[in-house]
């Protein structure tokens, strides 16, 4: 009999390990597999130039401030697009810095998709650009705990990259893009309507939000996460309520941050916050902080509804 309970035991034994190792595993491989597909959708854009933005990099940079600074070229002027396509008779071709500026912006706008996915760290900064197999969102995945099934939202998605990576990576699972400004909530509705890296492009759906409500209220969600957006929220207060009135009992919110502790004041966005300034509004409005830790420069911080 104790021989029984002894191999009982060790059988029990084995397959917790067995899990507690093959579980990130699995999450790992899952990610790496999304994130294959969502290169592929980019790279099958007729508009992404990989031979253009290679040679604009050689002549003017090609370091990571570089990438950061065509992110905020396209993503803080949407518009710029539009405006270029008229004005390309008023560049005067004999202006250098005029030159730069127009190859900036062109390239930028035609290689958009691209270059985020490599400021996420998605993949290196390199040809034929490889996945990035050690970045720091395989940290910030498994502090998800992302599972198939689940109803997640992301509030300040911006350019929609890391939720459809969540929908190239997971099955069945009901995603809500939202973003306030109205010219990129119409790229994103264009974005996830072309997409074919997703498990289920009806399972997603853009949602135009305001300074005060996610607009996601009654839809009973597993997960919202916030990744560096918290700090432009104008009213913190309402949006928190917004926020739990859109979690199911037991929901869970994270928020990924930079935050002035952790951060250089100096190179940081005027808007950013103090650690305090996150807490203590979750906690009063009825949350309970379950889960702390930093990745990279930024904290991750996860909220529970009491």
């Amino acid at each position: 009999m104790q021989k029984m309970l002894l191999f009982f035991f060790l059988f029990l034994f084995n397959h917790y390990l067995h899990a507690q190792t093959s579980a990130p595993e699995n999450s790992r491989s899952r990610l790496i597999e999304g994130m294959v597909s969502l290169r592929d959708d980019v790279m099958r854009n007729p508009e992404t130039d990989l031979l253009g933005l290679q040679e604009f990099l050689q002549l003017y940079g090609s370091d990571c401030n570089g990438y950061a600074w065509f992110f905020d070229s396209w993503f803080n002027d949407v518009a710029y697009n539009y405006w270029y396509a008229n004005s390309k008779a008023q560049i005067n071709p004999t202006d250098s810095i005029q030159l730069t500026h127009q190859l900036q912006h062109e390239y930028s706008w035609k290689n958009r998709y691209l270059i985020d996915l490599i400021f996420q760290g998605i993949l290196l900064n390199k040809l034929p650009y490889p996945i990035a197999k050690n970045g720091r969102l395989f940290d910030e995945f498994d502090a998800y705990n992302l599972h198939d099934g689940m109803k997640i939202a992301e509030i300040g998605d911006g350019t929609g990259t890391i939720s459809l990576l969540i929908g190239a990576s997971y099955k069945n699972t009901a995603l809500y893009i939202n973003e306030v400004d109205s010219m990129l909530v119409k790229l994103l509705k264009d974005r996830v309507k072309d997409a074919k890296c997703l498990n289920n492009n009806d399972l997603i759906s853009v949602v135009q939000g305001q300074e005060n409500s996610a607009g996601l209220e009654g839809k009973d969600l597993d997960l919202i996460f916030i990744r560096e957006a918290y700090h432009h929220f104008s009213d913190k207060k309402q949006m928190i309520k917004s926020i739990k009135k859109s979690l199911r009992p037991g929901g869970v919110v994270c928020v990924y941050e930079r935050v002035l502790k952790f951060y250089s004041e100096d190179h940081s966005c005027s808007m950013h916050v103090y650690r305090s300034n996150i807490v203590r509004p979750f906690k009063r409005a009825g949350f309970k902080l379950i889960e702390e830790k930093t990745i990279g420069q930024k904290l991750f911080l996860k909220f529970q509804i009491i």
